[in-house]
């Protein structure tokens, strides 16, 4: 009888500890996201991204990353430079609205809305387009045909994109 009680009593402990570090689980995990939704958690995760996607050779920069992680984000102000300082593309902005699917989609965008884009790109028929040096990829294999143009200049004041699934 007293091994059963011991066992009861150890049993409901044990059950309100987990319980308890559940709910503390559950009450950090909202705060860490309710963080990372304001602007101290957007220039953080803002400084993560920049580290993942800096190019081997020149540099991205963005200025402001606005989110609230589930359905939408907006980059301002994206510049893709040279090594030299070159300024090869920039973009006012960058939006997207999304949401996450199920399998085989893990992620669908309803809309994709770029603003301002402008570039100065030039073309080496030896090493290509410069954006493309900026990142080091694997040899060309030779089966794309090269392009005739020596630069190429864009400007788009408006691009959207309304549907797409990644």
């Amino acid at each position: 009888m007293a091994g059963r009680l011991l066992a009861r009593r150890l049993f409901g402990w044990l059950l309100q500890a987990l319980l308890g570090l559940g709910g503390i689980l559950v009450v950090a995990t909202g705060g860490l996201l309710l963080w990372l939704q304001s602007s101290g958690g957007n220039a953080w995760l803002l400084a993560q991204l920049l580290k993942v996607a800096q190019p081997d050779h020149g540099s991205l920069s963005v200025t402001d990353l606005e989110t609230d992680l589930f359905s939408s984000f907006l980059l301002k102000n994206l510049e893709l430079r040279d090594e030299s300082g070159k300024r090869l593309v920039g973009v006012e902005a960058v939006e997207a609205h999304y949401q996450f699917g199920s399998l085989p989609a893990l992620m669908v965008v309803d809309r994709l809305d770029i603003r301002g884009v402008s570039g100065d790109l030039s073309w080496d028929p030896d090493q290509g387009v410069d954006v493309a040096r900026l990142w080091e990829l694997p040899p060309d294999d030779g089966s794309e045909e090269p392009l005739d143009r020596k630069s190429t200049r864009l400007n788009s004041s408006h691009t959207v994109i309304s549907y797409a699934v990644f």
